[in-house]
């Protein structure tokens, strides 16, 4: 979800995505893949890499339906 822009001083509407597994397996293809990281919280803005959700279901299905 994308918080309303006047929460407080934002100049953007980009927000982290978040995979949840109770299975460790599941989750090891999405270490280092695309910019993701382990834990919940996302690393300083600058240092993020941004994507757009339009992008996110064709990368899911060509890298991990092989």
């Amino acid at each position: 979800h994308q918080p309303p822009l006047f929460v407080d001083i934002r100049t953007t509407f980009d927000v982290p995505v978040h995979v949840f597994s109770n299975r460790p397996e599941l989750l090891e293809p999405f270490t280092g893949w695309r910019g993701f990281i382990t834990g919940l919280v996302p690393p300083p803005a600058g240092d993020a890499v941004p994507f757009h959700m339009d992008r996110f279901l064709p990368w899911l299905l060509e890298d991990f339906s092989k």
